[in-house]
Parts: structure tokens; C-alpha cells; sequence
């Protein structure tokens, strides 16, 4: 079993108490609190304790000239991951379809560990594709994964398509 998580164990070792009580009144207020404090407690978990294949190594750091950018290793794929490097100025107000322009340099170190938003897309018709509302014009981000330790390798670059209705850089495309 790679991982398994807090909740799981929780409501498995819950499970076999609830089967053999009493179905009174009080015993179903009792396990509908115990439930509902269980799922509160699970999801203030997921910033404290990650599975097993979730946890993540020491921070890795790559400087880019206009900004640092602080990824991570995952354990379970041996891969260096950072996510939402920003390659470019934000493109709204004067920037909005204009050639991309060099992003603003700073001096922080910026946690690259979330995909950043997805830009703004209309749903085609018939697609087969979920409806996802949202996006943001502020999405000129990438998202890079190289084997642990890696320098000096040669570099794919893909980029999704889906021609403003659909696709963005969270998409797993490994299969």
C-alpha cells in the first residue's frame, strides 16, 4: 500500500463500533457528531499531514535571473517539481493581446508548490468536457518536472491546445 490516508484508518477503525450499537436516538446523535467532528478534524489535516507519496523532500531552489523560484522533490516519482514559474508580465491593461513582455525582477524567493489559475476559456459545445468556470488573464505560468538532481538536460516544451475552450497545465498527460 504506498499510502493510506488519516481519514481512511479513522472511519475504518469507526466502522465495526457503529455496526454493533444500539440504534437509539442517542446513539445516532452521538455518531453523527462523532462523524461530522471526524470529517472537520480530516479536513484541517490536509496542511499538516500528507500521505506517504505526498511527502515531499527538501525545498530545491532555481534562480531565473528575475526571481527564485522554490519547488520540491516527490518521494514517490523522484522527480524535482515546480509549478506557476512566471514567464512573463501580466498580460491585462495595456499588456492585454500584446507580445508577451518580460516579468517584474524581484528579490523573494517565490514557493512554486501550486499550479497557478487557468486562463479564461469558453466551454465549445459538444465537447464532452466538464464545464470549468473561472480562469484568470494573469496565466502566463509553467510548470517544469525533471529527474532529481538533474543539470544540464535538454528541455521539451509542450503546449496543451484546446484553442481557448479548453486544456491547461494541470492536465496529466503522462499516459
Amino acid at each position: 500500500m504506498r499510502s493510506c490516508s488519516f481519514f481512511a484508518l479513522s472511519l475504518t477503525a469507526f466502522l465495526p463500533l457503529s455496526s454493533g450499537a444500539p440504534s437509539s436516538p442517542a446513539t445516532k446523535d452521538v455518531a453523527s457528531a462523532f462523524v461530522r467532528d471526524l470529517v472537520e478534524e480530516t479536513r484541517n489535516l490536509k496542511d499538516v499531514v500528507k500521505p506517504a507519496s505526498c511527502q515531499q523532500k527538501p525545498s530545491r531552489i532555481v534562480d531565473l535571473g528575475y526571481a527564485k523560484y522554490e519547488g520540491y522533490n516527490d518521494a514517490a516519482t523522484g522527480l524535482d517539481i515546480w509549478k506557476g514559474i512566471r514567464f512573463a508580465a501580466p498580460p491585462t491593461g495595456a499588456l492585454r493581446w500584446q507580445p508577451p513582455q518580460p516579468p517584474a525582477s524581484t528579490n523573494e524567493t517565490i514557493l512554486a508548490t501550486e499550479f497557478s489559475e487557468t486562463c479564461p476559456q469558453v466551454l465549445l459545445a459538444g465537447t464532452g468536457f466538464p464545464y470549468m468556470p473561472g480562469g484568470d488573464e494573469d496565466c502566463l505560468f509553467l510548470n517544469v518536472w525533471a529527474p532529481e538532481g538533474a543539470k544540464g538536460l535538454p528541455v521539451m516544451v509542450w503546449i496543451h491546445g484546446g484553442g481557448y475552450g479548453f486544456g491547461d497545465g494541470r492536465q496529466d498527460m503522462s499516459e
